[in-house]
């Protein structure tokens, strides 16, 4: 190789280098193009107002981003920017990807400090108002206060109001020296009797009548006179209340006098005005009559006259006092005297003079209370008839046995309609015949059905509860109406000879099962305009509390039961516990089935006339069961005409009872 192509190789060399570097270059320049293009984002930032921007600086705090005049260009996502002023406070913005290319930031001025101070006050008592809206409560104040012009105002109750107008300049301090004028008024004080000395301060001013005229401000008043006591209290010469007048009523110079009372709540009189036991302060240096009085106490009196300041304890206690009381009945009887036995008529005696109760009673006899006050100056005669319960009723005109065991009825007079169920009634069963009855009798009806306590009255084996009767045989329910009706002494309903029911009397005004078609006529009839298929209505919508079905708590355990409902009993409940129906009886649906007059059959009777006072078959082997359960889960069920055999005692079958009303009961 000759030199001349060594020349030119190394030349060929050099300018492939320097096309490297060329080319080298061109990327990086294309590459910073492409970043600031598609990365790089610019933001314009305009700082409000003028003056707060021409002294205003950017802070990036947060952000890959930097500053160029008053343009941001970020990398990334989101960028907090700082943006400061001398006199404006300070605010953080926060630039992303959803900001605006040109962003407007204004800042608030920073606000003056004002201080204002009434040298010539030393409490704290003085309000501040700008522009009349309440601004602090002290002195000094020192506040810090938005730029612009107010009204500033200062007020004090024993001052003249101030207003001053106000200038703040943004980030000023300021300081205010207020001088107030005192209220100008004055005292017009008086007393009874007259000429007593006037004290203000503890300063002798003069004597009553006087006027006084006086700045704002507190004063000490006292008004002495020799031979009375001193009045004293706090007046204030305010802007309310500039003038102040008093007429003191002087008391004469009092002593105390500590009273006890045995026994307390008795009348305490002083001098004929109410006292009270404790300190009472009498006037001194006369005499003062104290008098106590109690029902059934001896009466206290006595004088008193204490010595200026002196003071007495005056202990009063009262003896009891008692009178005689002669007690006769007709029938030897029992005595109570405030529930306490005393012995048996006649008998006399010895009561406090306070009001008694007397309690008179026999076994079988309507037992008597009075009220009784004896007289410590004269015997009392008291001549007490007793009446049998029966004749107690009698004059009464009702039955009240009944009453005493809980049972409560109501008076219901059925009339015609169509028990059974119509042949297009959903869930209807082939022996609901429709069978049309009407009926000539009021009827007394058991407003809940018969409770465990109920039934406990009559066979103490049972337990005693609110919840009704169950595992009872339509004999049980039987026998219990004819006790009933003994105790109340009413004619019983069933003649039963060897636990069997052998005749039934229905013009008896005994205790007995309600019939089927008093039932049915009670849960669709009764204040119905038309008959109902459920006793609360015709709607398939259960309502509300309507009864003690079988609901949510029995879901595993049977396989029928309502999963919208929780009634809140699995088994029985409370007789009462649920709404009662238009006539105010509870649980003809729900809660527990229950025994009715009428034997059980599948043979119709005659459909085609109306049946007065139906009773059912003349015959039979079992009986009706009737209304649903807390057993009952289908609505189906829940039908006022559904109708049951019952096949004996169930631990969800009771009974309610009814009697035919007397005369004009």
């Amino acid at each position: 190789m000759t030199g001349l192509d060594r020349q030119l190789k190394a030349r060929q060399k050099s300018g492939l280098g320097w096309l490297i570097a060329g080319g080298l270059g061109s990327a990086c320049v294309l590459v910073a193009f492409v970043l600031w293009l598609f990365v790089v984002k610019g933001h314009s930032i305009t700082v409000l107002p003028k003056e707060a921007a021409d002294a205003g600086s950017f802070q990036v705090k947060a952000g890959l981003a930097t500053m160029l005049g008053n343009s941001l260009y970020r990398i990334g996502t989101n960028v907090e920017l700082l943006i400061s002023s001398p006199e404006y406070s300070s605010q953080t913005v926060k630039i992303g990807t959803d900001s605006p290319s040109a962003v407007t930031v204004t800042l608030t001025p920073k606000p003056g400090r004002v201080r204002a101070n009434i040298a010539s006050l030393h409490d704290s008592n003085v309000s501040w108002f700008l522009d009349g809206a309440p601004l602090a409560r002290s002195n000094p104040l020192d506040t810090f206060i938005p730029p612009g012009e107010y009204t500033l105002s200062a007020d004090h109750p024993h001052y003249q109001p101030f207003s001053t107008a106000l200038v703040v300049k943004r980030a000023s301090q300021q300081s205010l020296d207020v001088s107030l004028k005192p209220v100008q008024g004055g005292i017009d004080v008086a007393s009874v009797p007259s000429g007593a000395r006037l004290y203000l301060n503890g300063q002798e001013v003069g004597t009553t009548p006087i006027q006084l005229s006086l700045e704002g401000g507190k004063y000490e008043v006292a008004v002495q006179l020799k031979g009375f006591e001193t009045s004293q209290e706090t007046l204030s010469i305010n802007q309310l209340t500039p003038m102040q007048t008093r007429n003191y009523q002087l008391l004469p110079e009092q002593a105390k006098l500590s009273i006890r009372l045995e026994p307390e709540g008795g009348d305490l009189l002083i001098n004929g005005v109410s006292g009270q036991p404790g300190t009472n302060s009498i006037d001194a240096n006369r005499n003062h009559l104290v008098r106590y009085s109690k029902t059934g106490y001896t009466s206290f009196e006595r004088q008193v006259n204490l010595a200026h300041k002196a003071e007495q304890a005056l202990d009063i206690v009262l003896k009891k006092s008692v009178g005689e009381v002669s007690i006769n009945a007709n029938v030897p009887a029992l005595i109570e005297v405030n529930g306490v036995a005393q012995g048996e008529s006649p008998l006399q005696l010895t009561l406090q003079t306070l009001p008694h109760t007397l309690r008179i009673s026999r076994p079988g006899y309507r037992a008597q209370s009075i009220k009784v006050t004896p007289n410590a100056q004269k015997m009392q005669n008291l001549d007490i008839k007793l009446l049998t319960e029966f004749d107690a009723r009698r004059q009464e005109g009702q039955a009240l046995f009944a009453d005493v065991l809980g049972i409560r009825t109501r008076l219901v007079k059925p009339d015609a309609f169509t028990m059974g169920s119509p042949q297009n009634e959903a869930g209807r069963l082939r022996h609901e015949h429709p069978v049309n009855v009407d009926f000539d009798y009021r009827l007394w009806v058991g407003v809940t059905e018969v409770t465990e306590a109920q039934f406990a009255a009559y066979d103490a084996n049972r337990p005693i509860s609110n919840l009704p009767v169950t595992n009872v045989d339509w004999i049980d329910a039987a026998k219990y109406c004819n006790w009933l009706s003994e105790k109340e002494a009413l004619t019983p309903v069933y003649a039963i000879q060897a636990n069997r029911v052998v005749e039934v009397n229905y013009n008896a005004d005994g205790y007995r099962l309600p019939t089927e078609a008093e039932w049915e006529w009670l849960a669709k009839k009764s204040r119905r305009a038309t008959e109902t298929q459920f006793v609360w209505g015709s709607s398939e919508r259960i309502p509300e509390k309507a009864g003690n079905f079988a609901d949510q708590s029995v879901k595993g355990q049977q396989l029928f039961f309502f999963d919208t409902i929780n009634d809140g009993f699995a088994g029985r409940s409370p007789v009462g516990s649920f709404k009662p129906d238009r006539l105010g009886l509870y649980d003809l649906a729900g809660n527990v089935s229950e025994w009715v007059q009428d034997f059980y059959t599948t043979a119709p009777p005659d459909l085609d006339k109306v049946h007065l006072n139906y009773t059912g078959p003349a015959r039979g082997q079992q009986f009706v069961v009737k209304g649903s359960n807390f057993n009952s889960g289908r609505l189906k069920a829940l039908r006022s005409a559904m109708r049951i055999v019952g096949e004996g005692p169930a631990d969800n079958i009771g009974f309610r009872v009814v009697r035919k009303a007397r005369g004009t009961e």
